[in-house]
């Protein structure tokens, strides 16, 4: 990751990790370009949006095909706060 901290790391107060997105991929394809071509992912990010997720390849300065997330990204302060950053 190019970030210390994200929503892929947050935790609870007690430590334990409170993780608000990840990355997922196709075992067939990883991060490789097939995964694109194939529809994997604009699939990814179609069923994501459907159950109400945020979709990181919507992000039109750094997209991230693989990442979904619960929260919109203008939680990230409130949440990084929560952590003690």
């Amino acid at each position: 990751s190019k970030v210390d901290f994200s929503f892929h790391n947050a935790k609870n107060p007690d430590g334990t990790f409170n993780s608000y997105a990840a990355d997922i991929i196709d075992s067939r394809y990883l991060w490789a370009k097939q995964a694109e071509t194939s529809g994997f992912w604009k699939a990814l990010g179609e069923e994501a949006k459907k159950q109400g997720l945020y979709w990181g390849g919507d992000w039109k300065s750094y997209p991230d095909p693989a990442h979904v997330q619960l929260l919109d990204s203008s939680e990230l302060p409130r949440i990084k706060k929560e952590n003690g950053l």
